[in-house]
């Protein structure tokens, strides 16, 4: 807030008292209530919020726009439903070591199942969120779409795989030199 002098008299805050997912069911609407939805729904990366039994209870936009989902279909629905099956593993030993108290996050990339079949590769937060109590309440999910990246280092590996082999089996001598023309 700017005084009529332009100065900083103060900055207003946010007080983040509930430990439930805003808008949910137990409290009054509020200020923060608001402004955290917006910054969910707004987030450019995907964003989830799930039951500790896995069933999706929030899926931003972007998260819908990733996989090639409505809302409708994914809501109630879980994570399994749209992981790639070789990650599996990994989901259900974060959740027990989670639950079990072993560590409340985890960043990995995994790959997801789109609507159409095709893989998405993304880069994952998956963060169990407790109560005052400490007792587990839900999971909230930061999605990265990482798909490009991983196209541009498989290319590069089919690109370094072929020159390797023109290198192994031409008869004559290659001699390669750096940027700076030297070998």
């Amino acid at each position: 807030v700017q005084a009529g002098s332009g100065s900083v008299q103060g900055l207003p805050t946010l007080a983040m008292t509930e430990s439930r997912p805003p808008g949910s069911p137990g409290g009054s609407a509020s200020v923060s209530d608001a402004v955290l939805r917006a910054a969910f729904d707004r987030s450019p990366s995907g964003m989830t919020v799930s039951a500790i039994d896995g069933r999706w209870l929030w899926v931003n936009d972007a998260y819908l726009r990733m996989l090639d989902y409505g809302r409708d279909e994914l809501l109630g629905a879980t994570h399994r439903e749209v992981t790639h099956p070789d990650d599996l593993s990994a989901d259900r030993a974060f959740v027990a070591a989670a639950l079990a108290g072993d560590g409340d996050s985890l960043e990995r990339e995994k790959r997801y199942i789109r609507k159409d079949g095709s893989l998405l590769w993304a880069r994952v937060l998956e963060q169990l969120i407790r109560d005052e109590h400490g007792s587990p309440v839900y999971f909230v999910s930061h999605v990265q779409d990482v798909s490009e990246r991983h196209q541009a280092e498989d290319l590069l590996r089919d690109s370094e795989r072929t020159l390797r082999s023109v290198i192994d089996n031409t008869p004559a001598m290659i001699c390669v030199k750096g940027r700076d023309h030297r070998y």
